[in-house]
């Protein structure tokens, strides 16, 4: 577990390093609100984003970093909705 929290630790500080500086993506509130969004999703499930800025990203990593297996798990009823 230890082994695990330092590669994610690594990661995110490559991921964090690799945003180039100057204009920021968001204002500063968004862009804490974002960090603490990201760091907070990659510690509970294991993931992590590749150390590209986050406009190199594509739309099946987002979808693979941000989606939440457990959701899927859950029971629908006969509309689709989650019951």
């Amino acid at each position: 577990m230890v082994l695990e929290f330092v590669t994610l630790a690594v990661a995110l500080r490559a991921w964090h390093d690799s945003i180039p500086r100057g204009e920021p993506i968001w204002p500063p509130d968004d862009a804490e609100l974002a960090r603490s969004l990201y760091t907070t999703w990659a510690v509970r499930t294991g993931r992590a984003l590749r150390a590209v800025p986050v406009t190199e990203l594509t739309a099946d990593e987002l979808i693979g970093f941000w989606s939440d297996d457990q959701l899927e798990q859950q029971p629908r009823n006969d509309h689709g909705q989650l019951s």
